[in-house]
């Protein structure tokens, strides 16, 4: 996935959509404040649980089964 998928187009638990893709200063100005104060959440968690995710994500050498989502 993390190769092959630049944007995704996501409805939300409160029914909203909301489309995430690539995230810099000139694209995040053109979003709602919502998704700035979301993605602003996600990234945090993403900093703040990378470790963990490092330490408990299995080590293989080949990566076939799916998203990559540590990536």
């Amino acid at each position: 996935m993390v190769d092959n998928v630049s944007e995704v187009d996501a409805v939300l638990s409160d029914g909203s959509s909301m489309r995430f893709g690539n995230w810099d200063e000139e694209s995040a100005s053109a979003v709602p404040l919502a998704q700035k104060k979301l993605v602003s959440e996600l990234i945090d968690l993403g900093k703040r649980e990378s470790e963990e995710v490092s330490k408990r994500f299995p080590r293989v050498q080949r990566r076939v089964g799916g998203y990559n989502l540590d990536v």
